[in-house]
């Protein structure tokens, strides 16, 4: 049965779907464009993939007719698509799913020059690794250099593994259309003759099978590897294409410069068509399942991708603006904290801008984009400073305030704060690529506040309290470090990695989420440290409030109102304010504080201070007004 169906399943014409991003390549390839349609009915889509950049500049007038023209002449249904994107895999992995085409054909162009020592240089329009391990439709991709000639003596090369029909499917079709001749090349390996047989069995029932059997011919070669015998039959004079087929299992990865398909395009003097079929629909259960999961988490568009990256970028930018509102904010924020009104500190966090740059952080990391890192790090440093300057201003134009309950809360972080940071990481990450929900980020921004820590970090030294300081700045690292790193990896499931053929952004990809990673762990120690404490502090104060309460809480007359405790380590010393209604004996608080002693399991120094309180009540009255007043009882009727 044909790889190629005569309709789609919709009873539709079958798409032939070609990424391409200028008319000259689209000129390139049309003698295998027309060789393949004119196998049968198919309707060719060309897909030009243009950059952002390159969408504000005009296309010469009439740069397709003549291709469009050309495939109409000879009887090919042909129509141009346009879309924007930064990832040429991505838009046509995007397309693909819309489509749904029989086939989806790419070029991957060598650099100039010809024969062994060859290298592959694939440029920012020919990064399709990530396409390859993931294939969406039936794919084929195009290695060649100079002028294409019409593919009529076609040689497929296979060792019986990967994909062989589809292979040799292409290859018929190619060579049905112009009455050429396809030569199955099938290579047995040394010392496997056993395998090799049945692997020729299955390339003659492939060639009994063609529409003409005639056209196809068997051959059989020996070499250690099916490059080596790819390569020594790959004869210009003999063939004008040759086909191979990606193992199965396997893929062109940009490091793998031994695999097999790279290197037959390294070294070939013939055009190279790799072919790789889809997935299959009964693939593993942890495919599947991740398929699944895929299935239903919002994807975006290349486009999307695209205006996302440019109002981070443009939000990242120190501009004026941008210290005006930081600024502003670590007014707002300072006095606010000043306050105590957790109000005027929640309109603070609204106004700051920060989030955006730390967001840009994120990206930068995402994509590798050292530049992006560069401009989102320095205006997010170039902020922090300020914002810090603003709050200590702030304080020392309002001599004489005490420390209040809105400073202290931000001074003693725990691993709990560092939560609430990733949580809001991701979803600021998500609504900055999900327009839909993007109302939800002011929501984030309270959250996690990134001013409110930094204005405090300024309050604390201006009043010399350095090590409130520490805790405000430790409370902000976690903030940063947690968004920049979680945004990073939410941005990274939307799409958003680095070119794999780009070195320097994979650098910057591998060590920037290295250093986030490290900066987390080294704040996560101290966080952890403060967890345990503020966990001990809040045991410690239960167990002191449940043995006051059984000592002074049980007794008529007398309960405790507040204590204040010293010394928690060795002897602790505990003041104790007491309502009674009768003076306390020296006899009587030595015996509690060993009780008290007792039931902490540590030393303690009790000391008790009286508040005598006189109980007064009405009840005793009411009762024996009760007792004189007469009762009236039921008389009987006369």
């Amino acid at each position: 049965m044909s790889t190629f169906p005569s309709e789609s399943s919709n009873g539709s014409t079958p798409v032939l779907l070609i990424g391409i991003e200028s008319a000259d390549e689209a000129l390139e390839m049309l003698p295998l464009i027309s060789a393949f349609a004119s196998g049968g009915p198919f309707e060719v889509v060309f897909l030009e993939v243009r950059r952002a950049q390159a969408m504000a500049e005009a296309r010469p007038e009439g740069a397709f007719t003549e291709v469009l023209e050309r495939l109409q002449r000879e009887g090919v249904t042909a129509r141009l698509e346009t879309r924007e994107g930064q990832n040429f895999a991505g838009v046509l992995r995007e397309a693909a799913g819309d489509l749904r085409p029989a086939l989806l054909l790419a070029e991957w162009e060598p650099e100039t020059g010809s024969g062994p020592g060859r290298r592959i240089t694939l440029t920012d329009r020919r990064r399709l690794e990530d396409l390859l391990i993931e294939v969406p439709v039936d794919l084929a991709m195009l290695g060649h250099i100079g002028v294409l000639r019409p593919p009529r003596r076609v040689l497929m090369v296979t060792t019986g593994e990967g994909d062989v029909t589809l292979a040799h499917d292409i290859g018929a079709r190619i060579t049905a259309g112009n009455g050429g001749h396809l030569t199955l090349l099938g290579v047995s390996r040394s010392g496997k003759a056993e395998g090799a047989n049945g692997m020729i069995e299955s390339l003659h029932a492939l060639a009994a099978a063609a529409p003409d059997p005639s056209a196809v011919s068997v051959r059989v070669a020996e070499a250690r590897t099916l490059a080596a015998a790819a390569l020594q039959n790959a004869d210009p004079n003999e063939y004008d294409l040759m086909i191979v087929t990606s193992p199965t299992g396997g893929v062109l990865h940009r490091t793998a410069l031994s695999d097999l398909a790279e290197r037959i395009i390294q070294q070939a003097t013939l055009p190279v068509l790799v072919v790789k079929r889809r997935p299959a629909a009964t693939a593993t259960a942890l495919r599947r399942l991740t398929e699944a999961v895929r299935a239903h988490l919002p994807r975006m568009t290349e486009a999307q991708k695209v205006a996302t990256y440019r109002e981070l970028r443009r939000g990242s930018r120190g501009t004026v603006d941008f210290f005006v509102m930081i600024a502003l904010a670590a007014a707002i924020a300072g006095l606010g904290l000043l306050l105590s009104s957790p109000a005027v500190v929640i309109g603070g966090m609204l106004v700051a801008p920060l989030m955006t740059p730390v967001l840009g952080l994120g990206l930068s990391l995402a994509l590798g984009d050292s530049r992006l890192l560069r401009l989102s790090l320095a205006s997010t440093v170039r902020g922090a400073c300020l914002a810090v300057l603003i709050g200590a201003g702030s304080a020392l134009l309002v001599p004489g305030v005490d420390i209040t309950p809105e400073v202290l809360g931000r001074t003693h972080p725990s691993l709990l704060d560092l939560g609430v940071a990733v949580a809001a990481g991701f979803a600021a990450a998500y609504a900055v690529g999900r327009p839909s929900v993007s109302s939800s980020l002011p929501g984030v921004a309270v959250a996690v506040a990134l001013v409110p820590p930094l204005a405090v970090i300024g309050i604390a030294l201006a009043g010399g309290r350095h090590d409130l300081a520490r805790g405000a700045l430790l409370l902000f690292g976690a903030n940063f470090t947690a968004i920049a790193a979680t945004s990073g990896l939410m941005f990274i499931a939307f799409g958003f990695f680095p070119e794999p053929e780009h070195a320097p952004r994979l650098r910057v990809f591998g060590r920037g989420f290295l250093a986030l990673s490290v900066l987390v762990v080294a704040i996560s120690v101290p966080l952890a440290g403060l967890t345990l404490r503020s966990i001990s502090d809040a045991s410690f104060t239960r167990s002191v409030e449940s043995a006051l309460d059984a000592e002074f809480g049980g007794a008529a007359g007398m309960r405790w109102r507040e204590y204040e405790s010293e010394g928690e380590r060795a002897v602790l010393r505990l003041t104790v304010d007491v309502e009674a209604t009768r003076p306390l004996e020296r006899v009587e608080i030595a015996q509690i504080q060993e009780r008290l002693t007792a039931r902490l399991e540590r030393p303690v120094s009790l000391v008790v201070r009286v508040v005598q309180v006189t109980e007064v009540s009405t009840e005793a009255e009411e009762e024996a007004e009760a007792e004189a007043t007469p009762t009236e009882q039921a008389q009987p009727t006369p």
